[in-house]
């Protein structure tokens, strides 16, 4: 269970800054 609690702040993480790299680029 802690491995997939891991796993999905990793996923955040990188969805986050993804989301900060397209609005600088907007």
């Amino acid at each position: 269970m802690f491995s997939w609690f891991y796993r999905v702040w990793m996923l955040e993480n990188i969805f986050q800054r993804e989301n900060v790299l397209l609005i600088s680029i907007v």
